[in-house]
């Protein structure tokens, strides 16, 4: 009993003389590599999806790594949500939020390609069962990017109009894939 209790002392002692400082994560060379992660992600899925064909369906099952690979970029955007709204939230300089907007076009670009992959691969999908799990997939990147967006436009006012222009345009792509994949 005594151990225990010197061990809670000393831990509170050091707790209280220790300097407690707020890091902040919604930084922007962190939020740049959250984006470029997932870019990574999605241009290595349209990868895989261009590649699909009926043969890779019936050999190897292939089609259905896809919703995992979409879960994977959803789970991936979560993080980069926790990112961009843990506190403290500073403004990002104009330099700063230039660099954001620029690897977040690249991200709408490249993510525009899957979701038009996924458009055109719709009917392997459909023939073998796989569209429901990509429909899912899909609703929840579509969340993801809707946290995303609203946080990180108030972090970049001085790109605002670029930012909502980038997020309206990836938006209306998620809901046609959407509605292909749930129809």
């Amino acid at each position: 009993m005594k151990f225990s209790l010197i061990a809670l002392l000393a831990c509170a002692v050091t707790a209280i003389a220790s300097p407690m400082q707020l890091v902040s994560r919604a930084d922007a060379s962190r939020i740049i590599v959250d984006i470029q992660l997932i870019t990574t992600k999605s241009g290595d899925l349209n990868k895989k999806a261009a590649d699909l064909n009926i043969l890779s369906f019936i050999l190897g099952g292939f089609g259905f790594s896809i919703a995992s690979g979409l879960q994977d970029i959803g789970q991936t955007g979560a993080i980069a949500v926790n990112d961009v709204t843990t506190p403290p939230f500073d403004i990002f300089s104009a330099p700063d939020a230039r660099d954001v907007i620029a690897v977040l076009k690249t991200f709408v670009i490249v993510h525009q390609q899957l979701l038009s992959t996924l458009i055109g691969k719709h009917g392997l999908f459909e023939q073998f069962g796989g569209t429901q799990p990509i429909a899912k997939a899909l609703r929840e990147i579509e969340e993801v990017v809707d946290s995303f967006a609203e946080a990180l436009i108030n972090l970049i006012p001085t790109e605002y109009d670029e930012a909502m222009f980038q997020m309206h345009s990836l938006d209306i792509s998620l809901r046609n894939t959407i509605s292909v994949y749930s129809d």
